[in-house]
């Protein structure tokens, strides 16, 4: 996905559609903090570049979707995957706004 940034930030909204916790961490901006079921959090004004880690507590895989909402934001939906060949867990967010999940 690729989102517009506004002076070099994005906000970030995280949606979490799994049925089970994720933790969740900004690298340098946060500590891990916890997104629960069906529970959504924005990360607001992130300066860019960002990397962004995803895991599920109880092992489960994850299936991370990146959509641009709007100009300064992109919007990332977390759901569960069950193909062990597409594990992702990082989210990595270039300056021009470019997103990659691996």
């Amino acid at each position: 996905a690729i989102a517009s940034p506004i002076n070099n930030q994005l906000n970030i909204s995280l949606v979490n559609n799994t049925g089970s916790r994720v933790t969740y961490e900004v690298l340098g901006d946060t500590q891990p903090r916890e997104l629960i079921p069906d529970e959504s959090a924005i990360l607001q004004d992130l300066p860019l570049p960002k990397t962004i880690t995803l895991v599920r507590p109880d092992a489960g895989l994850l299936d991370i979707a990146a959509e641009s909402m709007e100009d300064g934001m992109l919007q990332i939906s977390l759901s569960t995957e069950t193909a062990l060949d597409s594990i992702q867990g990082v989210i990595r967010i270039q300056p021009n706004g470019q997103g990659f999940v691996n």
